[in-house]
């Protein structure tokens, strides 16, 4: 998912900001229901990280032990990245 996020800059920004995701890893390893948890309001920006999330779909299966299942990750993204 990291290399999926932002491959093109966002522009200048005053500070650094963050976003948070939710979104659920299914067993086969797509990705689905992507929310914004916390937006700094700034649309390039929230644009963005659906965009990294949805385009790393889809990810490995999940392991094993929690085939059969789904799960329920949360991601902090921040710009300008560190």
């Amino acid at each position: 998912m990291g290399q999926n996020w932002l491959q093109t800059s966002l522009g200048q920004l005053e500070r650094r900001v963050q976003a948070v995701a939710t979104f659920v890893v299914n067993p086969d390893g797509r990705i689905t229901e992507v929310e914004l948890e916390k937006s700094r309001g700034i649309r390039s920006v929230d644009l963005a990280v659906q965009r990294a999330i949805l385009a790393s779909t889809p990810l490995p299966k999940l392991p094993y032990e929690l085939r059969g299942r789904t799960v329920m990750f949360k991601a902090v993204f921040e710009y300008p990245p560190r």
